[in-house]
């Protein structure tokens, strides 16, 4: 030590000397506790390489042949539903719709019901839920229709205003018109197009004006009028227009 040096100094490399050993005795105990506890680290490791090695099993044997499986029994069932109209029956006499809502084993068909119940949280059991609304709805089914199309969600705007369009239909059909106007709107301003925008908003009117909200259903048939002149709704707007102010 140079005498040169004060005891601030001193004190400092002492400091700085006990502050080194402080951190060299940390990293040995990190270093034994790695190695007491290496064993344990290795099967942590493992337990967790053997866990994505079963999440992928899993996805391989199990969930992808289910969806795969699930897509060919709804293109079967979806099949009678698009191809057939409501009222049109099989040979045997019976309803195509009730085919594909059912199902039939001796035509080998899933029904759209059983499919959501052996497919569920697959994207063949979540349309299920929407074609068996719709076809509870044709049925005059209004209660299992809303049940059905209730439990249906999807992405694709022209499926999704579809549905709520047809929510809106059974609500409507059950005299709920605080509920069918709700959904109605919704339709209505989801994806705004030539074809299903001046339809809904042809119903939001009509169950505006049945729940006596006349000004209202004003304005939802001046704005078909005014925006989609050219529907088949805006050819024969004027005569509801008339009907409306009539009543105002």
């Amino acid at each position: 030590m140079s005498s040169s040096e004060n005891p601030e100094q001193i004190e400092e490399i002492v400091d700085q000397e006990d502050l080194q050993e402080s951190r060299e005795l940390r990293i040995d105990k990190m270093l034994n506790s790695v190695e007491e506890n290496k064993s344990s680290l290795l099967n942590i490791c493992g337990a967790i390489g053997v866990a994505i090695a079963l999440y992928f099993l899993y996805d391989i044997y199990i969930v992808q042949p289910k969806i795969e499986n699930s897509r060919e029994v709804f293109y079967q069932a979806q099949n009678y539903f698009e191809k057939y109209g409501p009222t049109e029956k099989s040979p045997q006499g019976i309803s195509y719709f009730d085919i594909a809502l059912e199902g039939d084993d001796s035509v080998g068909v899933m029904g759209f019901l059983e499919i959501i119940n052996e497919y569920s949280g697959t994207d063949a059991a979540n349309l299920s839920a929407f074609y068996a609304g719709i076809i509870y709805l044709h049925k005059k089914d209004f209660n299992n229709a809303i049940t059905y199309l209730s439990d249906f969600s999807s992405d694709d705007l022209m499926v999704s205003t579809r549905a709520l369009s047809a929510l809106g239909d059974a609500y409507a059909e059950l005299g709920e018109f605080d509920e069918a106007i709700d959904f109605y709107s919704q339709a209505a301003s989801n994806n705004p197009n030539s074809y299903s925008t001046p339809l809904n908003l042809m119903k939001l009117g009509n169950a505006r004006e049945n729940h006596g909200e006349l000004d209202e259903a004003l304005s939802c048939y001046e704005k078909i009028k005014a925006e989609y002149p050219n529907s088949p709704e805006g050819l024969e707007i004027d005569k509801y227009i008339a009907r409306v102010n009539a009543k105002i």
